[in-house]
């Protein structure tokens, strides 16, 4: 009886370990965990984008209001070997192992962007770009292992540490179908642009208070547009110790624009006057604006009406 019970307890303690290593690839796939840091795996160059013959627009993908091409054959590779001379040197071997991407910024927005990181989850390539003041060119050639190749292609906008977000569970952990009741059981702050109305604004007022105390801040804002088909989260923390603001926004359930999460830093957070005659009840609505002194054309804001 008693070998039974034991034999019992280690099927059931065998079943458990493989519960919590399913979990765990699963949270792994909706969430980038395997930062690559080894330089064998990948190799840059920039590159100048400018050709007079060729538009890149015709024939790369777009998202995050970047540009890029995946090249796994040397054949392709000449071609645009021919417009860009200055992309990384590929042999015709180097393809027996190896995969090239070129990514292109065109846009105000997406200027001074370099490299900072490449991670997978088992459906996804991840490339994050940083903004740096020294970026030498709008175009970046990456020589990538064949083993890091996937379905699909994420390429952001990123900044240093984006773990940043402490009080609120992961912001791509979140499901697509997220509900308003859901976000306010989350104690996010909730904006519905198109009925005027907001949900837990003392948590707002709360992370106000603290950013004027100079003590560290956190916020999780869901803004929902029925009227356009727009929903975007908006995590954001304020870092008393370097007087920064770090903010995700995460654009992925807006079905007009094809664009998942991007990371910004920012210098200052502030309230705006705002008078629009064109809009109703202009007066109630609070306008706070992100500005970075380095990179102003990354500053974007949030508005909406107060219900005080």
């Amino acid at each position: 009886m008693k070998k039974s019970l034991i034999v019992l307890f280690l099927i059931i303690l065998f079943l458990l370990l493989i519960m919590v290593n399913y979990l765990h690839l699963h949270d792994k796939e909706n969430i980038n965990t395997d930062l690559y840091s080894n330089s064998e795996l990948y190799k840059i160059k920039y590159f100048n984008p400018i050709h007079s013959d060729y538009y890149y627009g015709n024939d790369f993908s777009f998202f995050n209001n970047i540009y890029y091409k995946i090249i796994k054959n040397y054949e392709e590779y000449l071609t645009y070997k021919n417009y860009y001379q200055e992309i990384i040197d590929m042999s015709e071997e180097d393809f027996n192992t190896n995969f090239i991407i070129l990514s292109i910024t065109e846009n105000e927005s997406t200027k001074n962007l370099s490299f900072e990181n490449l991670d997978t989850s088992d459906s996804t390539l991840y490339i994050g770009l940083n903004k740096n003041l020294d970026t030498p060119q709008r175009g970046i050639s990456i020589k990538i292992d064949n083993s890091l190749l996937r379905e699909k292609t994420d390429i952001y906008q990123t900044i240093k540490d984006v773990n940043f977000i402490t009080t609120y569970k992961d912001i791509k952990s979140i499901p697509k179908e997220y509900t308003i009741q859901e976000a306010i059981n989350d104690n996010c702050f909730i904006i519905l642009s198109d009925s005027q109305i907001t949900y837990n604004e003392h948590i707002f007022d709360t992370f106000i208070k603290n950013i004027n105390n100079n003590e560290n801040a956190e916020i999780r804002i869901f803004n929902q547009s029925s009227i356009n088909n727009i929903t975007n989260i908006f995590d954001i923390k304020y870092s008393s110790q370097n007087n920064k603001y770090y903010v995700c926004k995460d654009t992925s359930r807006n079905l007009e624009t094809n664009e998942s999460y991007n990371y910004f830093e920012y210098d200052k957070f502030e309230k705006k006057a705002f008078n629009k005659v064109d809009l109703i009840n202009s007066e109630q609505i609070e306008n706070y604006m992100f500005c970075s002194n380095n990179f102003p054309e990354t500053n974007c804001s949030i508005l909406f009406y107060t219900n005080k």
